[in-house]
């Protein structure tokens, strides 16, 4: 199944949650956790070429860099969470080298659960409650561990392992000093190699990519900490605030100075 990076979502770091009437979407993936669940009609959702037309109750879950797409035959009513997963570290760390059997879930008793999970986080997110956010999405991830269960990573289903392999590893690093040589030396391919996938699989040049997901880090510092536009270019993997204030502009279309003033205000 062809597929992009959803580099719009890539950008932003924070839980997006929301109704979502007759959706679709073409097939994409992204370093985000997604949940979706079925609160009337029916939606047919396929995660990683596994296609289950879903009814209220149902709910799917695309882990990182999972393939997926919605389609809406007639009518549909659905909640859809996307979780960063600086949100939730200790789920990246358990779901290291591990997928769930499977990406849904079927009605049950935990239904009453999920729904009040589901509302919490939608209550407290509009009350920008980060801590009972990131308690609640905790709670919610426990659930699809415990109903559906985790196996080893099938790296045949999905996306092309090298894909799924560069995204994960450059995920876990972009804050160190990164080059394409490192890159290539991980995943045994040469740089020319390496170079022509990030300019033909990801539509942008290998530090291009690299550094939108420092600047994507740099503004979740921003909203997240007291900390000076020099520290916050340091702590996100940059070596000078030029590059940062280049990249950065390119990503937000502002400066960082007028970002974290329009936060401020």
């Amino acid at each position: 199944m062809q597929a992009f990076l959803e580099m719009q979502v890539e950008y932003d770091k924070s839980l997006d949650i929301r109704p979502r009437i007759d959706n679709y979407c073409l097939p994409h993936f992204h370093s985000h956790v997604e949940v979706v669940y079925i609160e009337d009609g029916e939606m047919a959702v396929t995660v990683n070429n596994e296609t289950r037309t879903l009814t209220h109750g149902w709910a799917a879950i695309s882990n990182s860099y999972d393939i997926h797409t919605y389609q809406t035959p007639q009518y549909s009513d659905a909640r859809i969470l996307v979780i960063p997963l600086d949100m939730v570290g200790q789920f990246g760390t358990v779901m290291q080298q591990k997928c769930f059997s499977s990406p849904f879930l079927a009605p049950g008793p935990h239904i009453s659960d999920l729904e009040t999970v589901i509302n919490k986080l939608d209550f407290y997110h509009r009350t920008d409650n980060t801590l009972l956010c990131t308690g609640y999405l905790y709670v919610l991830l426990g659930i699809f561990i415990e109903q559906i269960g985790l196996a080893p990573l099938n790296k045949r289903g999905g996306m092309p392992s090298l894909t799924r392999d560069i995204l994960l590893y450059l995920e876990h690093h972009y804050l160190e000093p990164l080059t394409l040589d490192d890159i290539a030396r991980q995943c045994g391919y040469n740089k020319c190699y390496i170079s022509r996938f990030f300019n033909s699989t990801l539509g942008c040049g290998f530090n291009r990519y690299v550094n939108t997901l420092r600047v994507r880090h740099a503004a979740y510092l921003m909203r997240e900490s007291d900390a000076s536009l020099e520290e916050i270019a340091a702590q996100s993997g940059f070596q000078n605030t030029r590059n940062f204030n280049r990249y950065f502009q390119l990503l937000y279309q502002t400066t960082p100075k007028e970002y974290k003033r329009s936060l401020q205000k």
